[in-house]
């Protein structure tokens, strides 16, 4: 799997005000697409700060490679001890999610 490090710095770049969640699917979106890009080896390696938290440089770096790389089709991400659950299960379970439609889309057409 990828180091802790670099999971930090791209937890950084997605969620940038430091909320500790998710709210958008786009940034679901952007956090597996770097995870997918550093399991491809196409980050560079990133450096902490002294007291280990992620400097604004690597962020830099991980928004620059999300613009560098847009073009690639890559292996989505894989997650270790994680058994991918059946599409059929989560549709089941989602039921009343919509799928395919952007957050910021409220349905009203």
């Amino acid at each position: 799997g990828l180091q802790r490090s670099l999971l930090r710095h791209i937890w950084n770049v997605v969620d940038p005000d430091g909320i500790g969640t998710l709210i958008t699917r786009r940034q679901f979106h952007v956090m597996m697409r770097l995870v997918a890009l550093g399991e491809a080896g196409l980050l560079p390696p990133l450096e902490d700060d002294d007291d280990g938290t992620s400097t604004d440089s690597a962020g830099d770096v991980l928004r620059d490679a999300l613009g560098r790389y847009s073009h690639l089709e890559i292996t989505l991400p894989t997650f270790d001890g994680f058994d991918m659950p059946s599409a059929a299960f989560l549709v089941s379970t989602y039921s009343d999610a919509v799928i395919g439609q952007d957050d910021d889309d409220n349905g009203d057409n």
